[in-house]
């Protein structure tokens, strides 16, 4: 919390609705929708039987309306070091005084803001966020709600201590009011990170173990909910009470280990329904294969913003291979409004529905496999709003037009002849180690911080004299989305020479916005791999990048976006493979490949053989190589034919290197331009980037009738000649001077990284 923090977009609000408020009432909801079914009751009969409201319906469906009672389980007077109003919010959202007491709900007085802040590590009474505490605190204090993370549970159990509280929440028993005159009932510090909260008396095994996760927008909410479990498990009134001289912590572990395995659910309470976007805490929470509830209020299928912070989470959560649900809190009440308006759709939170509604068993039908349609957007538009018209390609202004008797007739007002709509934002990132190691696409919030953006901007503008229309793009850093128009050609973008022209050009900074909202539905998002080899694929197998082109396991696919292109590399489309017509025969000429090498007599240690072999096709491999291979022998011994077989970097590289000359001489497996291959190999290894000089001395095969050794079958047309420097001085077929044309050894050495 800040004193100016705005806790209705960043934070929740208990017990308050603070998304935009809708200017028309929804459509009556449909009596036979699957999102307002009724409940099924409950069957179990725990030793302390589950409270059920004294009222007429109580299950509430929408052709049944229901009238919520307030009748609480517990009074304010039976919470631990809770007074006030606190206490009373405490006892309507059916948090057990146990549950409250473990996690150290209290109230904090005047006197006490000094001690609050210190145990906080928060600096002094007149530091800005010691200020905002005290205007929160006021006269009447406030209600302390301490949020704790995974992490901070986890070490605490790990060093066998009770584990600390990271970030403070205050409830004000009388909210300071906002800018616009409206009262922030939930405050947060303004510095706070807001965890991906647990109750601190969770067993840390259920963290990684609970076949069920809920996700509660809020921490009355994720309290509500583990009182309605321990209930709903046995849990009696005596057992949730909390008398000042008990081991709370002591009695939630009992109780909660008397749960049985298969039917745990771990409670992981958020910031509020827009406030969990870009939490490192998602990275420890493992999600694989577990149901996830979200559990947020019930106007999910009404409210466009509520819906689509929803849809956005589904999706995260689908990315973490979770089992996404939908606790459906959709409840019709009656119409006391008098004015005949048929059932109105609640928008009741958790902690609402377990306290006045039903109990924890009556959820389970309210559990739903998908989300309700998205909700059509309602129009929000007040005076001094920009939109952009399509149609004369300019930028209006909308404003009051009082006519004479002072009736005021709004209108939109031209304020700039350019039109402007994002056309698409594209993301871009290497592939990071992990992906590296293990194929699997990496999309945990540190990867995506790799990842950098750019942009393309249509501006569009009609001609002076003829009056057609003109775009032109705007391309650069994702960046300028941010920065004025103004500041565009200051910020890399890449302006075209008919808009600096224009006279309306750069436009006011009003225009931004405009443009930013402006056909939203034809924004192209996409993400590109900055750099060429092999990238993981979204829940496919790997594929191999190079120039323009896509390689997957049947062939050129489109599963992946190369981001290497003409403007970020000259010559980068010239890059690629030609694919052989018959993949059968591509296959039959690597065997033989491999048989010639291996099988078939060209070293006298076929291991030999086989490492060759293994270090032409390791590029093949998805995995950077960082071994670099040596061989090494004595003069006219054969290296040139090992070290001129396609290896790791040949492709890249066209250099030699020789390290060493004369006796002795070592050659290093990286960097030797490649030898011609048969027509076999070079069908299963060409690409458009390949030579095929050698600048070596290769044994070509055929043997050496003076030195008595027999031509190797198939290795003739391997090597049949050689060239370079050591061409001019062979004496031999084999090499001549007597000596062994066999591989005398070969060596493996780390390449500096």
């Amino acid at each position: 919390m800040t004193a100016e923090k705005d806790n209705r977009n960043d934070h929740p609000t208990e017990g308050e609705d603070t998304r935009k408020p809708e200017h028309t009432a929804p459509e009556q909801p449909d009596t036979t929708s699957e999102f307002t079914a009724e409940p099924a009751a409950d069957t179990t009969a725990p030793s302390a039987p589950e409270h059920v409201p004294a009222a007429t319906h109580p299950t509430a469906v929408p052709d049944s309306p229901a009238e919520l009672v307030a009748d609480p389980l517990w009074s304010p007077e039976d919470y631990l070091g809770v007074t006030g109003d606190a206490a009373i919010k405490l006892s309507t959202s059916a948090v057990a005084p146990l549950v409250a007491a473990a996690r150290g709900y209290r109230t904090v007085e005047p006197a006490g803001l000094k001690n609050l802040l210190a145990e906080y590590s928060m600096g002094v009474v007149n530091s800005r966020a010691g200020r905002a505490f005290k205007d929160a605190v006021g006269y009447d204090g406030a209600l302390l709600m301490p949020w704790f993370s995974l992490e901070s549970v986890r070490q605490a159990a790990n060093y066998h201590r009770p584990a600390h509280p990271v970030t403070p929440q205050l409830r004000p028993e009388r909210p300071p009011m906002d800018d616009a005159g409206r009262p922030k009932k939930y405050l947060f510090a303004s510095t706070a990170a807001i965890p991906l909260d647990i109750h601190p008396d969770i067993p840390t095994d259920w963290v990684d173990t609970a076949p069920t996760v809920l996700l509660a927008e809020g921490l009355l909410k994720g309290d509500a909910a583990l009182t309605a479990i321990l209930r709903h498990h046995g849990a009696t009134m005596e057992d949730l009470a909390a008398p000042a001289d008990h081991d709370h912590a002591e009695a939630m572990q009992r109780l909660l280990t008397q749960i049985p395995e298969t039917e745990r659910v771990l409670i992981v309470s958020l910031g509020g329904v827009g406030n969990w976007h870009s939490n490192p805490d998602w990275n420890t929470l493992n999600l694989r294969d577990r149901q996830a509830w979200i559990a947020v209020d019930g106007d999910v299928g009404t409210n466009w913003n509520v819906w689509n912070q929803v849809h956005q989470m589904w999706e995260l959560l689908e990315r973490k291979r979770a089992v996404p649900r939908l606790l459906a809190l959709a409840v019709a009440m009656e119409d006391t409004s008098g004015q005949d308006q048929g059932p109105i759709v609640s928008k009741m939170g958790l902690d609402d529905y377990l306290a006045q509604i039903g109990t924890w068993s009556s959820l389970m039908p309210r559990v739903l496999p998908a989300l309700p349609p998205c909700p059509p957007k309602e129009s929000t538009v007040q005076f001094k709003d920009w939109r952009m018209n399509d149609t004369a390609c300019t930028a209006e202004e909308y404003v009051p037009n009082p006519d004479v008797a002072g009736v005021n007739h709004p209108r939109w007002e031209t304020r700039c002849s350019i039109s402007g709509r994002i056309a698409s934002v594209e993301q871009r990132r290497e592939a990071t180690p992990t992906e590296i190691r293990t194929g699997h696409f990496d999309d945990s919030p540190e990867a995506e911080a790799t990842a950098t953006a750019e942009c393309t901007i249509e501006v569009s503008f009609l001609d002076d004299t003829t009056g057609e229309r003109i775009t032109r793009t705007v391309s650069g850093p994702a960046s300028l989305l941010s920065d004025p128009p103004a500041e565009w050609h200051r910020r890399g973008a890449t302006l075209p020479t008919e808009i600096h022209k224009h006279r309306d050009w750069p436009p006011p900074l009003q225009w931004r916005g405009a443009m930013k909202g402006h056909r939203q539905e034809k924004q192209v998002s996409r993400f590109a791999w900055a750099q060429m080899g092999w990238v993981p694929v979204q829940g496919g197998h790997p594929v191999y990048i190079v120039g323009d082109q896509v390689i997957g396991t049947t062939g050129f696919t489109d599963t992946a976006t190369p981001g290497i292109t003409e403007h970020t590399l000259s010559g980068a489309s010239r890059f690629g493979v030609d694919l052989p017509a018959d993949l059968d025969q591509a296959r039959a000429d690597l065997r033989e490949l491999v048989d010639v090498y291996y099988s078939g007599g060209a070293w006298a240690d076929r291991r030999l053989g086989a490492l060759v072999v293994a270090a032409g096709i390791r590029p093949a491999v998805p995995i950077r190589p960082h071994t670099t291979i040596y061989f090494e022998g004595k003069k006219a011994s054969g290296k040139g034919a090992a070290s001129g077989f396609p290896g790791p970097g040949t492709a890249q590289r066209a250099v030699p290197r020789r390290l060493g000359a004369g006796r002795g001489s070592r050659r290093r497996g990286r960097g030797v331009r490649r030898p011609r291959l048969p027509d076999s190999g070079a069908r299963a290894l060409r690409g458009r980037h390949r030579s095929s000089r050698l600048r070596d001395d290769p044994a070509d095969g055929t043997g050496c009738a003076r030195h008595g050794q027999p031509p190797v079958e198939g290795l003739d047309p391997l090597q049949p000649g050689c060239g370079g420097a050591g061409a001019r001085t062979r004496r031999g077929a084999c090499g001549g001077g007597g000596q062994d044309r066999r591989v005398a050894g070969v060596g493996a050495a780390q390449r500096p990284r």
